[in-house]
């Protein structure tokens, strides 16, 4: 009988057949199907949110003080969704991962307006509680329209999660510098890219 190396390579079919041992059945000889073999593997789904906000709109601005931190809140009232895992938690505010290793992008929509505009800049970074600096996530933003203007911001960043991650989320984050500022429409979009294996 000539080496299994020898036999041509071909594309397999579903209804080709595939020698294997039974392992409920005495380790007995078995032949199964390609089509039955692939049907017992489920491939992963990466999976993707959005949630908006309806709690802080142009009718109701959120207030950014000078100089105070804090979360950008996010309520969810509204989502769209694809696969089975949640990836924000609108009762904690916090941002969401499964396994240790995945890598995401979340992307933060918002508008905004400050007052004085030409000395006031808003601060945005994500934070966690644990060794990774995800505050490295971060950016300063200009009000470039000018006093009381309703100017649109859109912030994509692409991270890995740590076990701090995982067990205890993400938060995100802003502040207003040089006076006040005020915020609203908010809506996160958070797309899981890579499954660790």
């Amino acid at each position: 009988m000539a080496k299994i190396s020898t036999y041509p390579v071909v594309a397999p079919q579903g209804s080709d057949i595939i020698i294997g041992t039974d392992a409920n059945d005495s380790n007995a000889t078995k032949n199964f199907t390609v089509s039955s073999v692939l049907g017992l593997y489920e491939a992963p789904v990466a999976g993707w949110q959005r949630f908006d906000d309806d709690e802080f709109t142009s009718m109701n601005k959120l207030e950014l003080l000078d100089g105070v931190v804090q979360t950008l809140p996010n309520n969810g009232i509204t989502s769209y969704s694809y696969g089975p895992h949640v990836f924000y938690d609108p009762s904690t505010s916090k941002v969401l991962s499964i396994n240790e290793n995945d890598t995401y992008s979340i992307t933060v929509v918002f508008k905004a307006e400050a007052p004085n505009a030409n000395q006031t800049h808003l601060d945005f970074f994500l934070t966690s509680g644990g060794l990774t600096p995800y505050e490295r996530l971060s950016d300063s933003m200009v009000f470039a329209k000018g006093n009381s203007t309703e100017q649109n911001f859109h912030l994509v960043y692409q991270y890995y999660a740590d076990a701090d991650a995982v067990n205890d989320g993400i938060s995100v984050k802003i502040s207003s510098h040089g006076g006040t500022a005020y915020v609203w429409d908010i809506v996160y979009f958070i797309q899981r890219n890579q499954i660790a294996v």
